[in-house]
This record gives structure tokens, sequence and C-alpha cells, in this order.
């Protein structure tokens, strides 16, 4: 095992310790996916990972495990496990940090006024940080199309949540999803012309994923084409869609309600599960390559980042 000596003090907190672990296979069999960890953090707490464009940097929320005072901040950390960069400083719950295609601003949601969710962005450049979102209700998981040009969330409206978008550099937002039944978590195909996203079915079968075309899924939800189908698994949620366009990778319970990282082909036909631990493994990402992932697990003991080299077996299938 290789470990940091130690995490780097930025301000009045410690940094996440960054440690790349030998690989560890997730089966016996030889084309199965390869674990790492990134974070080695038995104080902190690190969230909702998004891998930068071009694949040197991993955004998080991180805070520290107990604290009543402190609330998670946003942190980079290099993909090489070598560095961490602390982003914001501040008493604002902040986290969803969502990667713009050119890789200079970050989109995230904060409770920066009347503790209410809204969507914000970060310059990289400058740390400047300016409003997106203004609605009354809850706004969150924002997903920058790759275009640059929309961002994608979900919302709520009189206690519905619903994927609405607008412009990335603010505007009037319009309503993506119609269905009666709840839907969150959008996700962009690499071409930008579709959108994944989770959609509530029932307290039984929980949520499953749908595809459908970036201009929304149609007057009652009809022009979306459901992608996840299996029932030894539910709560499909958080999807990330590979570079390549081959593979969404999301985080699903299992009957048992223990959250793991599954795989889905972009057709739908191919559905396999990747992690199967007695922890949470949730909030996947995708490299650039299209062949590592990064997700978050408390497998450690404390909520830390992991990584899965899925490369052998996606090149398999």
């Amino acid at each position: 095992m290789m470990r940091a000596r130690g995490p780097r003090r930025i301000g009045q907190r410690a940094g996440p310790m960054i440690a790349i672990l030998a690989g560890l296979p997730l089966s016996a069999c030889a084309s199965g996916p390869v674990l790492s960890q990134l974070t080695v953090t038995p104080a902190s707490e690190e969230r909702q990972p998004a891998w930068s464009p071009d694949g040197k940097w991993i955004a998080f929320a991180a805070a520290p495990i107990g604290s009543s005072n402190e609330t998670p901040d946003l942190w980079l950390a290099s993909a090489d496990g070598k560095t961490t960069r602390r982003l914001t400083h501040d008493a604002f719950l902040e986290g969803s940090p969502c990667w713009s295609p050119d890789g200079t601003r970050l989109a995230f949601r904060s409770w920066r006024e009347d503790r209410v969710s809204r969507i914000w962005i970060l310059s990289l450049k400058d740390s400047s940080i300016t409003q997106l979102t203004r609605e009354a209700g809850r706004t969150t998981n924002p997903a920058w199309s790759p275009d640059g040009a929309t961002i994608a969330y979900y919302g709520v409206e009189s206690g519905n949540e619903q994927v609405w978008a607008l412009p990335a550099g603010g505007g009037s937002s319009w309503r993506l999803t119609h269905h009666p039944e709840q839907s969150w978590n959008p996700a962009w195909s690499p071409d930008g012309s579709e959108i994944v996203f989770s959609r509530y079915q029932n307290q039984s079968t929980g949520g499953a994923l749908f595809v459908m075309p970036r201009e929304g899924d149609g007057d009652a939800g009809e022009r979306a084409r459901p992608l996840t189908h299996r029932a030894d698994h539910r709560w499909d949620r958080f999807p990330s869609w590979s570079p390549d366009g081959r593979w969404i990778a999301f985080a699903a319970t299992d009957l048992k309600l223990n959250w793991d990282i599954w795989l889905v082909s972009a057709d739908g036909v191919i559905e396999e599960r990747l992690t199967e631990e007695p922890s949470h493994d949730t909030e996947p990402s995708w490299a650039p390559d299209s062949r590592h992932i990064v997700f978050e697990s408390d497998r450690s003991g404390t909520q830390d980042l992991w990584i899965l080299d899925t490369g052998r077996w996606t090149s398999a299938k």
C-alpha cells in the first residue's frame, strides 16, 4: 500500500490524504474490474466525485466527521493521487460538483441563500462564484451539456421533483420531464442528443433509468425509453454516461437496500453489477478514457473515494 506522508493543511482544515492501493480484482475472473482507493481519510468524508474533462482532476465535496460547525466544501484531488486542492472556504453546504466541458468552471449546489439548495458556478481561474438558479424551490445535481450551452438539473416545484434545464450563462429554465412520477439525476450522452435520468416507479420497484431526447420526455413522459430492467436491484440512481457512449454507470440498491455500482449498455441489452459489498457504493463518474470510474464508498469505515478500472471487463463485452 502506498500512502501519502500526511494531509496537506490548507486554511483551517486538513486536506484529504491520497493513496493509490495495489489493484484488487473484484472477481476471480481475469477480465474483471480492478479496484483501488483514492482517498484515505479517517477523520473526514469525501462524496460526489466528478472526473475532469482532461482526466487530471477529480472534484468532490468533503467535510470532517462529527463536526457540527463545518459543512462540506469543494475540493480537487489529482487523479494520480499526489495532490489535493481546496476550492471553497465558507460555512455553506456545498456539493454535487459538475465540470464545464472546457474544464474551467464547476457547477455545484449550495445552500447560500435562505437555506435552499440552488445551483452556482465556480470559476477555477479566479475562484469567483455566481448564482445560476433562482427558483423558490430546491434545485440540485447540475449536469453540463457537452456543447457547454445548457445545464440540466432536477428541481422541486409544488413538491414534485422533475428534470429541468437552463442556459449555462443564466436565464429562464424549462422543464424536461413531464411524467406524473418524480424524476432525478440527469446525465448527458457524449454527443448531447440524449439525457439519461432516474424515474420513480413505485415503492416496491423503486426507480429505474430512462433515456429521453435532449428536448425532453414529451407531454406525459412518452418519449422516454426504459433502460434498466432487472428485478434484482431497485432505486437506480446517479447515472454517468461513458465518454465513448457505450456504457452508463449507475448506483442501485439490491433487495436488501445496499448500494452498489452497476453498468448498463447504452442500448439496455447488457446490465451487470460491478461491486458487491456490505457497504454503500454510489455516485459514479467516468474518466475521459471510458475505462475508469470514480465513486464514493464507506467500505473502509468512512466515506472515501475509490476507482474502478473496468477496461478489461468492458473490452470483453
